[in-house]
């Protein structure tokens, strides 16, 4: 993990993180229930499984374990940012669990467990920030600590996203994951500002903006939900489910005018999370990953 990354987060910790990502409906400056969201997906997939021994790969906050500690499961977390564990054991202990069960570390390193500790491992909205050359990393220790019927349930940026959006991530999808299809480098890059062209706004979102992603400030990697169950594969997880989150009922240009339009999405999350249409309009997913050849 990057020191940009953990410093960043280390920041968002120290800054009320907890009040911004858990505060639909109480904090305005929360546009979409998204924390939200995804912790109901997670929690509707594991309610199809016996509670039993659960790490928190990136656990931030620690809300997503809490729940599940809650729920049953005997759970454990790991996260890089040191505000960031110490907020998970401030609300561990106010919830009247043990706090030493999150601790600090990468989860490209989960020596403290050893193999085949867990019934589940969850890596929500982490894995992209680390460089594509450490991801084979988790994916190893991940496999290592995890029970042979046990599942990996791992959240991804949605790369097709970026073509809904029809700005700046527009042009980057095509730039990076289209054009070299086709076009040697030089033509790529002289190609590049003409797809631009074809857009009313090449530019948007503002960096900085109240629309600008993290993905501005850090290096983040995406994956594509048609070719991810290959990747998995490659690693020794096959997958058996894709769910998508964060969804928009418009390219996100619209919002800034519009913005009550944002939230018209919400009340059909749960019903369109796997519609084929999710691939589009949904800036995440998550992966429901098994080890291959033990399911």
């Amino acid at each position: 993990m990057t020191t940009k990354a953990r410093d960043y987060w280390n920041s968002e910790a120290a800054n009320g993180h907890k009040q911004k990502a858990y505060g639909f409906g109480t904090n305005p400056e929360v546009r979409y229930p998204q924390y939200e969201i995804r912790r109901e997906r997670v929690l509707e997939v594991l309610a199809r499984r016996d509670a039993g021994r659960l790490l928190d790969a990136g656990c931030g906050s620690a809300d997503v374990l809490i729940e599940l500690l809650d729920r049953g499961w005997d759970g454990d977390g790991i996260d890089f940012a040191p505000n960031m564990v110490k907020a998970a054991r401030q609300t561990l202990t106010e919830k009247g669990y043990e706090p030493a069960r999150v601790r600090e570390g990468s989860i490209t390193d989960l020596s403290a467990w050893p193999d085949k500790s867990f019934d589940v491992v969850i890596c929500l909205g982490v894995l992209g920030y680390l460089p594509i050359e450490e991801q084979p990393k988790v994916y190893a220790e991940v496999r290592r600590v995890l029970k042979d019927k046990g599942l990996f349930l791992v959240q991804h940026v949605n790369a097709l996203f970026d073509v809904f959006t029809m700005n700046r991530f527009t042009v980057d999808f095509y730039q990076r994951e289209l054009l070299p299809l086709f076009f040697p480098a030089a033509e790529v890059e002289e190609l590049t500002p003409r797809i631009a062209e074809l857009l009313a706004n090449p530019t948007a979102p503002e960096t900085g903006s109240r629309l600008a992603s993290v993905r501005d400030t850090l290096r983040m990697t995406t994956e594509i939900p048609f070719a991810y169950a290959e990747k998995a594969l490659s690693f020794g997880f096959r997958e058996t489910d894709q769910v998508f989150m964060r969804m928009h009922a418009v390219p996100p240009l619209l919002f800034k005018r519009f913005p009550e339009l944002e939230c018209r999405a919400i009340e059909r999350e749960a019903e369109l999370c796997r519609h084929w249409a999710a691939r589009l309009f949904s800036a995440g997913f998550l992966s429901v990953l098994v080890k291959a050849g033990q399911e």
